[in-house]
């Protein structure tokens, strides 16, 4: 019978998973961390030479490491399940989401380990660990795009070998107190809920005027008083339309024709769109030096109509004031394939013959690694989170609120909608935000 020894918070919980869905009968034998460090117990070195978790024995045989273990109990008891066929695409895939899981996802997430022993010390790091995992999990979030498994139309053994990173990794951010303009720690308080909105509008204001650092992440709720309905609110745009994945966009002319009807529709209304009170509060606030950085999730470009900083601008999905051709990756403004289509071209394309494609992320398509590294390492330093008009889902950029919450800073989401994040917010306020942001900057830099 196979043995697992298994060590409380390692690796061996996925080899547990791996038996259970193979059916095949194992025995637990259990080993508990030391204190204060959580190393192994120096009885497991009696197993393994190195003291290691995971290892098993069958019969004579005692194997370690991950990856091994699954790859021995698949071809032993797996029965060809759980495995793609060597030699086909899915199996190297598989190969490759196999050593993936114990190599470079892995990197970072010790890193965080060690960092968070270090206490203060580990601090100036931080935020590029916490940069690094965000991206691999975008990196993985992208792997699944519009598929239940990370290879084939089933679960393999790489799905079970990822186990350990995605659950790893929400548990690996280290907490830092924020501080003021002086140095100062920032009062912690309770939530602060809109039923009297003057009073929260006070509290936000005195904290945002404190802090040295203040980052904004905005979305579509932005916009809406711009004329721009957003997204996935009742009556938003994702009622009328599904969205299209970049793979869908690229292997299917149909696929574009919708993606076209889409997108040359909603430029008709982005272009002739004015930035609202909003986007002005943040560009005051910007050139009164009280806005470290603003990411946005919006395309409209209505922040930088606004004459908000670039150099302080993140637009994090891209932008639908350009195009890019999906064949030769060249770049125009975006009128030209915009009159192609007005006059009837369902996919305009480029000189080359490929598709042009607003230069927008779609589903599918891998943010900017350098525009993704900056917010989220900027939003580890804030002293004060802002996340405004946005329902904050879409990931990993939304990983910005916990990754500040986590690093101290205080955070306030201005938005109608309900987020994940309500329960943790420091204030929430639900009042329209061409409304509370210009009452802000009023409070903040004075009007």
């Amino acid at each position: 019978m196979v043995k697992v020894h298994h060590l409380n918070n390692s690796r061996s919980q996925r080899i547990l998973w791996l038996l259970e869905e193979l059916g095949t009968p194992y025995e637990i034998l259990k080993y508990q961390r030391m204190s204060p460090l959580p190393l192994a117990p120096p009885e497991l070195k009696e197993v393994h030479p190195l003291g290691k978790s995971p290892v098993i024995t069958d019969g004579a045989r005692t194997i370690a490491e991950s990856g091994a273990i699954i790859e021995y109990l698949l071809d032993t008891y797996g029965k060809g399940r759980l495995k793609p066929a060597p030699g086909t695409d899915d199996y190297w895939k598989y190969v490759e989401w196999m050593h993936y899981a114990e190599g470079s996802a892995m990197t970072p997430l010790l890193m965080a380990l060690f960092m968070g022993f270090l206490g203060e010390g580990g601090a100036p790091l931080q935020p590029h660990i916490d940069a690094q995992i965000a991206s691999h999990l975008s990196y993985m979030e992208n792997g699944l795009a519009g598929r239940d498994f990370f290879v084939g139309n089933g679960l393999t053994g790489a799905d079970i070998q990822l186990l350990f990173v995605l659950e790893a990794a929400g548990s690996r951010l280290t907490p830092y107190p924020a501080r003021d303009r002086e140095g100062r720690p920032l009062p912690v308080d309770e939530p602060v809920i809109a039923e009297d909105m003057h009073s929260a509008l006070d509290t936000l204001a005195d904290t945002w005027r404190r802090a040295r650092r203040v980052v904004v992440l905005t979305g579509a709720g932005l916009s809406t008083a711009s004329g721009i309905p957003d997204f996935r609110s009742p009556g938003g745009r994702w009622e009328r339309y599904q969205p299209v994945p970049l793979p869908d966009f690229l292997a299917d002319e149909e696929a574009r024709v919708r993606y076209w009807r889409y997108k040359g529709e909603t430029w008709q209304l982005i272009r002739t769109a004015e930035p609202n009170a909003a986007h002005q509060a943040l560009t005051d606030l910007a050139h009164a030096g009280r806005v470290e950085l603003l990411v946005t999730q919006n395309v409209d470009g209505l922040h930088e109509r606004s004459g908000f900083p670039p150099e302080r601008l993140v637009n994090i999905h891209g932008s639908d004031s350009e195009v890019e051709c999906m064949a030769c990756h060249g770049r125009a403004e975006r009128a030209a394939a915009q009159e192609l289509w007005e006059g009837g071209t369902a996919v305009p394309r480029c000189a080359c013959g490929g598709p042009w494609k607003p230069a927008t992320i779609s589903f599918g398509q891998a943010l900017v690694e350098a525009d993704l590294a900056r917010s989220l390492r900027t939003a580890a330093t804030a002293d004060l989170f802002v996340a405004a008009g946005t329902s904050l889902v879409v990931g990993p950029v939304n990983q910005m609120f916990a990754i500040a919450a986590r690093a101290g800073a205080r955070t306030a989401i201005l938005t109608a909608s309900e987020t994940p994040y309500d329960a943790d917010a420091d204030v929430k306020l639900g009042e329209p935000v061409e409304q509370v942001l210009p009452a802000l900057r009023d409070r903040v830099v004075g009007r």
